[in-house]
């Protein structure tokens, strides 16, 4: 290469190496935005662990969903802090952000209504979709409950390791979140549930019930229950 040659192009690479220089690094995903989380909490004064899911939007609106009906609010997050606040109530809650899976050291900003126990992320995309799956699958636990056993969107309840009931009832999914409706146990009580698939393989959630013969009475919640896939 003459010197010529080699000082015409010399403002070329310089040119080239400033433009690489000067690319912006690619920003990391939000570990809270778009997300699924699920975990247990307990209203203030019982011991009963109550399963529920939050899923944080991108534009900072959340959904809380648990045995009791669907909440929405909006999140913040600043640095490793992450701020729920309900719209009904305006009631707050802190958490601190551990890698990107973990809401740990829940603090109560203006209420003593409720205490989160448990908070984690569901980061399986199979997870996140297990409703086309259901169909033809059985899960034991203290009931086996099997799905679409003969129709679609049925739940059949038959005896398991601890409870002996038969029944059925209607269900639905949202992403990972399973709801029951229209159920009972054998001719005894009216039951609904509201549970989250934690994985592909496991189920945790609440029965309610109350005795069909008191239909205009509350239902009962029922201790938190695990069911594995068969």
């Amino acid at each position: 290469m003459t010197p010529l040659l080699l000082r015409s192009l010399l403002p070329v690479f310089v040119l080239l190496i400033g433009l690489s220089c000067s690319r912006p690094e690619p920003v990391p995903a939000d570990p809270i935005a778009n997300t699924q989380w699920y975990g247990t909490f307990s209203y203030n004064g019982e011991t009963l662990l109550r399963v529920f899911t939050i899923q944080f939007g991108k534009d900072n609106a959340f959904v809380w969903q648990d045995l009791s009906g669907s909440y929405s609010g909006r999140w913040t997050r600043t640095d490793n802090d992450v701020t729920i606040s309900f719209t009904v109530n305006n009631i707050q809650t802190r958490f601190q952000l551990v890698g990107t899976n973990q809401l740990t050291n829940p603090k109560n900003l203006n209420h003593t209504t409720w205490t989160v126990k448990q908070l984690a992320r569901i980061e399986s995309e199979a997870t996140l979709k297990i409703g086309t799956v259901l169909p033809k699958t059985n899960w034991a636990g203290s009931l086996l409950l099997a799905f679409d056993a003969d129709n679609p969107n049925t739940l059949v309840f038959r005896p398991g390791a601890v409870t002996y009931y038969n029944g059925r009832g209607d269900y639905t999914t949202t992403g990972p979140v399973l709801q029951v409706k229209n159920a009972h146990w054998n001719a005894t009580y009216s039951v609904l549930f509201f549970g989250v698939f934690i994985n592909e393989k496991t189920l945790i959630g609440n029965f309610q019930q109350k005795s069909l013969s008191d239909q205009t009475g509350p239902y009962k919640p029922l201790p938190l229950e695990e069911f594995t896939r068969k």
